[in-house]
């Protein structure tokens, strides 16, 4: 093992990719102690923002509170119901509509219920939410599509549903093939070494894999993160 390890460290020098040097066992230990401060204070910062995410439910819900009574006034003063406070009306883009988006859906619609995506806009557009651009329903549309939950639903166009058992289940397929094709290359690199052959294919496909696994990774934690916002939401309604 040393010996094969050894041939991937000179072969991949000679191509001019690095590998990661020889430690002593002082900059090890130093090393663990620093991952491990480091991942207490990841902890201690999820758990704040969690927090702050409550407070935030908090102030939406007192906010609601606050409006529902502004319109029982102005039903009493004659005026139309319908308006809405400005200050309520907010635009959102990128990865907070697409938060925002899916959290009403599963709130006012359920998961697993197809809904054609200019209703579902409507969903949002009752909650004095907008989309940003010329064209905020395509903006909608587009952003919808990008969610690692939002699955396009078999049948009339533009209907989609959300799903986050099947996201899940994807993306965990998803990371087992990535984890097996970074294995292989990682072993076809290997036998390379050892036998003297051409290897700077063999590590381009090592990239190449190191990359699709990243980005499961990454696929796989949004998932979890808007898993975890949607169950935060379920517990606050209950």
């Amino acid at each position: 093992m040393k010996r094969r390890l050894h041939l991937i460290r000179v072969r991949v020098e000679t191509l001019g990719v690095s590998t990661p040097p020889d430690f002593s066992d002082e900059f090890e230990q130093l090393a663990r102690e620093e991952a491990e401060r480091l991942r207490v204070r990841a902890i201690e910062l999820r758990a704040r923002s969690e927090r702050w995410a409550q407070r935030a439910g908090d102030l939406a819900a007192e906010a609601e509170r606050l409006e529902a009574r502004v319109r029982h006034l102005d039903e009493l003063l004659g005026r139309a119901p319908q308006l809405r406070l400005d200050l309520q009306t907010q635009t959102l883009q990128g990865q907070q509509l697409r938060e925002e988006a899916v959290r009403i859906l599963v709130e006012k619609h359920g998961t697993r219920q197809p809904i054609h995506y200019r209703e579902w806009y409507g969903l949002l557009r009752d909650q004095g939410l907008v989309a940003a651009g010329k064209d905020p329903v395509a903006t909608f549309l587009t952003q919808i599509t990008r969610s690692p939950l939002v699955q396009r639903v078999d049948g009339p166009g533009g209907v989609y549903q959300v799903d986050p058992v099947a996201a899940y289940d994807q993306a965990r397929q998803e990371l087992t093939v990535a984890t097996r094709e970074l294995t292989a290359a990682e072993d076809a690199l290997s036998a390379a070494a050892e036998q003297n052959g051409e290897a700077e294919s063999k590590v381009a496909e090592l990239r190449k894999a190191q990359e699709k696994l990243a980005l499961g990774q990454r696929r796989l934690d949004a998932i979890l993160s808007a898993r975890s916002l949607i169950l935060r939401e379920q517990l606050s309604a209950a």
